[in-house]
């Protein structure tokens, strides 16, 4: 096994759609509302700087799709019966006429639909949300991270905690679910803002929230630099990443604020808390 290395694509445009053909595609049965579900990627990249964020995979450089051939896409996706989906792009609303346009090509042909997206809120505003809401949005999904602004400064998140609120609330009024990310442990978090960011979660009434452990990974600024964000970089397994998650919780970096023993605590009593709500 090898690493290829390669120059990122600039016009992802000249990439064919995914060879679905080639699957059995009956064995692709995500449900979501009740719907068949399938999962897309119509842009790569993502603009932001976030400490604890590689960027290496997809780059810092947005690209995308044109929305006639994400429009394609979902036709071909129709044709296996499929009737949700589940856009999985980092920040499907960075470019705002390329997602209304996404949205008045779903309105103008018929397509019966409904779907999901994952971004940024500072790339939203009402006027998007409602159009993506009268095309079939049905969520929303953002990264929230923390609802401290001191923290977001520190991890280099570059928005406030005010731009997330004003997006839920707007999702809130248009009828559109809301799903929050959260990293307990960013540099400067503390079991008090911590405590803060649960209560957030509960109060702004999110229909789901994730609750991670922060995980430094290479390329990262917070894996090349972390002292200089007042972390401790414990060892360079970052490989449990995805298999941690509510079984057996691991961490390869802490702070003196949070050291490893009491984030992992602070996580288990979260998530139960969190659990009580549903």
């Amino acid at each position: 096994m090898k690493v290829i290395k390669a120059k990122l694509i600039e016009n992802i445009n000249e990439l064919p759609l995914p060879a679905r053909d080639l699957l059995d595609m009956k064995n692709y049965n995500l449900m979501q509302d009740g719907k068949r579900t399938a999962t897309l990627i119509t842009s790569r990249g993502c603009t932001g700087v976030c400490a604890y964020c590689s960027r290496k995979s997809l780059g810092n450089k947005f690209r995308a799709n044109t929305p006639r051939k994400v429009i394609q896409e979902i036709k071909r996706l129709m044709e296996y019966g499929y009737e949700s989906f589940y856009f999985l792009d980092d920040m499907f609303t960075y470019d705002n006429e390329r997602a209304e346009e996404i949205a008045d090509l779903i309105i103008k042909e018929g397509l019966n639909i409904t779907f999901r997206i994952t971004t940024r809120a500072d790339t939203v505003d009402y006027d998007l949300l409602k159009k993506l809401k009268s095309a079939g949005l049905v969520m929303l999904s953002i990264g929230i991270e923390h609802a401290d602004n001191e923290v977001l400064k520190k991890s280099l998140k570059n928005m406030t905690i005010e731009q997330n609120e004003q997006v839920i609330d707007w999702c809130n009024e248009l009828c559109i679910e809301v799903k929050g990310f959260f990293i307990l442990n960013l540099p400067g978090a503390t079991e008090k803002t911590i405590c803060k960011t649960l209560d957030f979660a509960k109060r702004k009434g999110l229909k789901y929230a994730d609750f991670y452990m922060l995980t430094a990974f290479p390329g990262s600024s917070l894996w090349n630099f972390p002292d200089k964000f007042g972390m401790r970089l414990l060892d360079d397994n970052f490989h449990f990443f995805q298999a941690w998650m509510g079984k057996y919780p691991q961490i390869n970096i802490d702070s003196k604020e949070l050291p490893k023993e009491k984030i992992i605590k602070l996580w288990g009593e979260v998530m139960q808390e969190w659990n009580k709500k549903k």
